[in-house]
């Protein structure tokens, strides 16, 4: 197509006006068969991710099968804090050290179970707090019973 001529432009006006309509018939095309299609499937519900076994949270507390435990009679640095890091690693070494023995006391206002816990009989309280990686816990610790 020619535009510079005056039949040039006459031609460009009446492809013009056939456009719309052109347009209408293709988006009429596909929305009927959208149209005719069934609502989707719901998706297939999630799989449960596997909890880790064991997941060392900071220097006071721990995951144990999903389920978060702090360890009662101490207070470790938090995640961020000077001494963290040594506190962590050295509580996940002493929690991988040997068999559990856990004594749930209740729970916290986190909804973390407060709990005394022992690897071969000794206490992990007692040992973080003799390596210097943990204070003893302020007198009153604020717990509510576990259900």
């Amino acid at each position: 197509m020619d535009i510079d001529t005056a039949a040039g432009a006459g031609e460009d006006a009446s492809v013009m006006r056939v456009w719309p309509l052109a347009a209408l018939l293709v988006t009429l095309s596909f929305a009927a068969p959208v149209a005719a299609l069934p609502p989707h499937a719901p998706c297939p519900p999630a799989r449960p991710r596997r909890a880790l076994p064991l997941r060392v949270v900071d220097g006071d507390t721990f995951r144990l099968w999903g389920e978060r435990i702090r360890i009662v009679g101490i207070d470790a640095p938090e995640r961020g804090q000077p001494g963290a890091g040594r506190a962590t690693a050295r509580l996940s070494v002493l929690l991988r050290g040997g068999p559990l023995t856990i004594i749930r006391r209740g729970r916290d206002v986190y909804c973390r179970t407060l709990a005394a816990v022992y690897v071969n009989g000794w206490s992990v309280a007692a040992v973080m707090r003799a390596e210097g990686l943990a204070k003893g816990d302020r007198p009153l610790v604020r717990f509510r019973r576990g259900r």
